[in-house]
């Protein structure tokens, strides 16, 4: 299991259940932004993108709206990496907003919902 991150976010991935978990929390300015979405990207080294799902994790998430365009970033880059599913953990405000945008980028069929990681890593379609 590799883990990334910091105090804000970590990029978890468990290649035994074919897995990254992404998650952001706290209150979150431009740079812890900017260093999430770079460790994200180089945890993506070297795996088979379509193999895997992604478990987006908002949890407590505060920031400013000049954050928000690195969340968008973030948003574009999982709508063209095509993973196997991606799952939205529904337990924060920040998650309706990641939801529209990723609904926008057309990967609506892939994206499904849970309460919970624990939840979204036991969903097997």
């Amino acid at each position: 299991m590799l883990v990334r991150g910091g105090a804000m976010h970590n990029i978890i991935i468990d290649k035994r259940k074919k897995a990254i978990i992404a998650t952001l929390s706290g209150n979150v300015g431009i740079e812890q932004a900017n260093n999430m979405l770079t460790d994200f990207k180089k945890s993506l080294s070297g795996l088979n993108i379509q193999e895997y799902i992604l478990v987006i994790s908002p949890d407590n998430l505060s920031t400013s709206f000049l954050v928000l365009p690195i969340l968008q970033n973030f948003i574009q880059l999982v709508a063209q990496l095509k993973f196997k599913k991606i799952v939205l953990i529904n337990s924060d405000k920040y998650a309706a907003l990641i939801k529209q945008s990723l609904s926008n980028y057309g990967v609506a069929d892939s994206l499904r919902y849970a309460a919970s990681v624990d939840e979204a890593l036991q969903m097997k379609s």
